[in-house]
């Protein structure tokens, strides 16, 4: 079975579980905050004071932690990336290729929905933070060997041709981008 995890969420239960306080726990105060102004108003309109205004923290506490909005988030995208590749579904060893493929597809869409800002901001700003394009690259090695690996399974073997493995990757990509940019209206 596989978690379905809003990251905000996670966080905040994080902090909570815990009883953390302190540096840790306002660390990620700013950083629950600064999910929700990735969800609305987006990255380039939220500010360092919306931040502080939202976790009720001062600005002099964000710069303890973290020395600017691109430096917040990048540690929340690559958190975030990290977190999703250990909560990836497992592969179902007795069940069909396509229901493994259908679990993992169906699985990064949930995921997907339950995090639109954050993937909203992954996507977008790859094409001009590199240390995001980075972190794109990651979780986009991570889905395509998730895919990779049931593929192998099913077929039972590690011979499998990339050129087979790079077209069955990319037809998956194109439509879980085609399902989630539809449903979702994220461009």
């Amino acid at each position: 079975m596989s978690l379905i995890i809003n990251f905000a969420g996670y966080l905040q239960g994080k902090m909570t579980a815990r009883s953390t306080t302190g540096p840790i726990a306002s660390a990620l105060k700013l950083e629950i905050a600064a999910i929700s102004l990735l969800e609305s108003p987006g990255f380039h309109a939220m500010t360092i004071e919306e931040i502080c205004t939202k976790a009720k923290l001062a600005k002099g506490t964000f710069y303890l932690h973290f020395d600017s909005k691109q430096a917040i988030t990048l540690s929340i995208l690559a958190d975030f990336v990290k977190l999703q590749a250990r909560l990836a579904p497992a592969i179902e060893r007795d069940q069909h290729l396509f229901e493994n493929l259908r679990t993992f597809v169906g699985w990064v869409a949930a995921v997907f929905q339950e995090n639109i800002g954050l993937q909203r901001s992954l996507t977008q700003l790859a094409d001009t933070i590199p240390e995001v394009a980075a972190i794109w690259e990651r979780h986009t090695m991570f889905l395509a060997n998730h895919v990779r690996a049931i593929i192998e399974h099913e077929l039972q073997t590690k011979k499998v041709g990339d050129d087979l493995i790079g077209l069955t990757i990319y037809l998956v990509g194109n439509m879980l981008d085609q399902l989630l940019y539809a449903t979702q209206a994220v461009h």
